[in-house]
């Protein structure tokens, strides 16, 4: 997604930014709690900001804030032909 969407060139930065995400993948791995998840996805930013320009870096927020979901899979919705469950009174 960096790479397409920020338009990612440099070999450099492209690097670094596999490193990166190797290690957070692997910090993801071992993560339990909701709460060490947010401090793995605070500092990964963190650690964006300083690797991006400061026009990607816009680019890649802007794109975090965005009302529309990422994947079109990523909203589920039911089969019309599935049988609804109705509650017990």
């Amino acid at each position: 997604m960096l790479v397409r969407e920020l338009g990612l060139t440099d070999s450099a930065q492209l690097d670094t930014l596999y490193r990166m995400h190797l290690k957070y993948a692997r910090m993801r791995q071992v993560s339990n709690t909701r709460a060490e998840d947010l401090e793995r996805m605070q500092a990964m930013i963190a650690e964006l900001k300083n690797i991006l320009t400061p026009e990607q870096y816009q680019k890649f927020m802007d794109h975090q804030v965005d009302d529309k979901p990422r994947h079109p899979h990523a909203i589920y919705r039911q089969p019309a032909d599935t049988p609804k469950i109705q509650a017990k009174p």
